[in-house]
């Protein structure tokens, strides 16, 4: 496999992983703004999305770093 197909296919698991992992803390969010208490719970909402990104962003370098170390 040429180097230009395996970059094509690391390009493709990571927008997949970030597919997966992108609408977790935006489902989250949204069900926290339908909630009534939202004006209390503002920054631990924000707080908690501000995780779930970081969380998000964690997942896809951990999934890049373990194609890079398997060579697909």
């Amino acid at each position: 496999m040429n180097s230009t197909m395996k970059t094509i296919r690391r390009i493709g698991i990571v927008l997949a992983a970030l597919l997966v992992s992108i609408p977790i803390p935006y489902l989250f969010f949204s069900f926290i703004q339908w909630n009534p208490d939202v004006s209390t719970w503002h920054r631990v909402t924000r707080f908690f999305f501000l995780i779930f990104v970081f969380i998000d962003l964690v997942i896809t370098v951990s999934v890049y770093i373990a194609i890079k170390e398997r060579k697909f």
